[in-house]
């Protein structure tokens, strides 16, 4: 094999060693992507939990956001997501209201205030019964 033979061979030989380091970086990307959701899912429960006796009454429902349907008929069902509120009792006068309407409320999600998002914030479905 001339020289020039050789060094084909060798790029050939990164270029395949370089797809594999591609590859295996693509596969974490994703571990790491799937183990965000994992974590996310999971401090969501915790913090529904952790407020679940104060919606009692309120809520009829806890759901898991990928069980949120769509499309919506806007007559039917009220959509609404990230719903800023000062604190937690304009959430719960909010849920007061609804049910005081005769609607069904299906809880997805609460996030509690942060250091760069100074208020509560709420997604859920609410909708009339049929």
């Amino acid at each position: 094999m001339n020289q020039i033979q050789h060094l084909e061979c060798e790029i050939q030989e990164y270029k395949i060693e370089l797809e594999r380091h591609q590859n295996a970086i693509r596969n974490l990307n994703c571990r790491i992507d799937n183990a965000k959701r994992n974590l996310e899912d999971l401090k969501r429960k915790e913090i529904l939990e952790k407020y679940k006796p104060q919606l009692e009454g309120y809520v009829d429902k806890y759901i898991d956001d990928k069980q949120v349907e769509y499309p919506f008929d806007p007559t039917k069902k009220l959509l609404t997501r990230a719903t800023p509120h000062k604190d937690f009792n304009t959430i719960l006068q909010l849920f007061k209201s609804l049910k005081e309407k005769g609607r069904l409320i299906y809880l997805y999600k609460i996030r509690e205030p942060t250091s760069f998002m100074s208020d509560y914030s709420v997604s859920y479905i609410s909708f009339i019964p049929e």
